[in-house]
């Protein structure tokens, strides 16, 4: 082998473990790159042949195809037991604030009694209920953090209707191109931009001027949806906490005895 052709030879074996290194990382495995470097160093194959074997590896190489995404469609049912209480969360997170800055758990940030926004400024807290909870008011709350009982949702990607037991509205885009305002107005109207991350879809909403960040995953074991939220609404520390819906089943299979009864004309007189 001559000096032009031995200097190929090796540029291309380092090009053949450069891209073996990249495999490994991608979950490829190192065969394809071995292969070609093997067949490089046959004394039997020519320069040119093995070139184009580790151009062939080379260009067989493809980017790991993304995880397959759910189908969020379908109408659901609040799981109650299996879910967190989101007002019994906050009232948690606003005690452990307190005491982390030194004050009595039972006390809110105006000086009253912070279960529900007690005396104290003149008869509220000073965050308005709640004891500080950034100006809003206990029924204002209420609105914020209430889970729905019941979700009916169409998803046909990249768009995602949303509707509660209280016929309110909502609908999303997946894919991050811009905000998207729900039908329903005065406290109950929400901003979201909505977008994927991996198999779980990531649901950012502003509501009262407060932040929510909302997870929406399907349990692959039970196949029900899993809503994880995370709620600033106030100064203090986030609010988090867990959501779980199951399934509806269809009206046949919850009411299989009425498949069987016959219905028979009246008697004619």
């Amino acid at each position: 082998m001559n000096l032009k052709k031995h200097f190929a030879t090796v540029l291309w074996l380092g090009l053949a473990l450069a891209a073996g290194a990249t495999g490994a990382a991608q979950g490829d495995g190192d065969a394809s790159a071995t292969q070609a470097i093997c067949d490089a160093e046959s004394p039997s194959e020519s320069a040119g042949a093995a070139h184009w074997a580790l151009y062939q590896c080379l260009g067989d190489r493809r980017a790991p195809a993304s995880p397959p995404r759910p189908d969020f469609s379908g109408d659901w049912v609040l799981n109650a037991k299996a879910s967190d209480d989101p007002r019994e969360k906050a009232k948690e997170a606003m005690q452990a604030s307190r005491q982390a800055m030194g004050g009595p758990a039972g006390k809110g940030r105006g000086g009253g009694m912070g279960r529900g926004g007690g005396m104290g400024d003149g008869g509220r807290g000073r965050g308005g209920g709640m004891g500080g909870s950034g100006g809003l008011s206990s029924g204002e709350l209420s609105a914020l953090l209430a889970p729905a009982q019941e979700l009916h949702i169409t998803h046909q990607d990249p768009t995602l209707l949303i509707a509660d037991e209280n016929d309110q509205h909502q609908r999303l885009f997946t894919d991050f191109r811009g905000a998207s305002v729900s039908a329903s107005g005065g406290l109950q109207q929400r901003v979201s931009v909505a977008g994927w991350e991996g198999e779980a879809l990531v649901v950012e909403t502003t509501m009262l001027g407060k932040k929510m960040t909302q997870n929406y995953q399907i349990d692959g074991g039970n196949g029900q949806l899993v809503i994880s939220s995370v709620a600033q609404i106030s100064e203090g520390p986030p609010v988090s906490y867990r959501l779980v819906y199951a399934r509806r089943k269809p009206e046949a299979e919850r009411n299989p005895a009425q498949q069987n009864v016959s219905t028979a004309p009246e008697d004619v007189r």
